[in-house]
């Protein structure tokens, strides 16, 4: 009876290290990290947390550009081969309109804050049946801003908030956030998550 004891016990330690090795299976809209199955939409190998918002998470930087950002996880970059902006983007489904952030900056010797002002607003109203909701000058880290906020388009009503910032002498940049008017608010904090972590290089 003893001689069946040591066969029993290395029977046991298989059994439970062919237990531990097994992989469990993912439903088609899950992926296998470590050894759990979870959702991971940006496919970044990092379980997404049920019911969380976009996370600012990556840094966007290029030799070309005077600025670095964050932007939203997730988002698509895109950034224009003629190097007047980078567009972070969120793809919208079928019910929903795609959110996008603009980055526009550049040297700005000469520039004038009014100069800079009067560029933004000029912009924002040469939009299809544009209608400005809001707008006022202000400070942004210590720097002259121009705030705006404002509706437009015909068949499907979009709203955008455009934030210019001039250092007098050196620089300025244009951030520029898009999206349906129903979608505004939905996407505002990952605009302004944006727009906070810019910095000049």
């Amino acid at each position: 009876m003893q001689k069946w004891i040591p066969a029993l016990i290395l029977l046991a330690v298989l059994g439970a290290c062919t237990t531990q090795t097994q992989q469990p299976k993912c439903d088609a809209s899950q992926v296998l990290v470590g050894s759990i199955c979870c959702f991971d939409d940006d496919k970044d190998l990092i379980c997404d947390q049920e019911g969380q918002s976009i996370n600012i998470s990556r840094r966007y930087s290029s030799p070309s550009r005077i600025f670095s950002a964050e932007y939203p996880k997730g988002w698509e970059v895109f950034d224009d081969p003629a190097k007047k902006f980078v567009r972070f983007a969120r793809n919208g489904s079928k019910n929903d309109t795609p959110a996008a952030i603009y980055i526009f900056g550049f040297p700005a010797k000469t520039m004038t804050f009014e100069e800079l002002r009067e560029s933004v607003r000029a912009g924002a109203l040469e939009e299809t049946a544009s209608k400005i909701e809001d707008e006022q000058d202000g400070e942004y880290d210590g720097q002259k801003a121009y705030f705006v906020e404002y509706t437009f388009g015909d068949d499907i009503r979009l709203k955008s908030k455009d934030v210019a910032v001039l250092k007098e002498g050196e620089y300025y940049y244009q951030v520029t956030y898009t999206t349906s008017e129903s979608d505004f608010d939905a996407y505002l904090g990952e605009f302004e998550s944006t727009f906070d972590s810019i910095q000049i290089k």
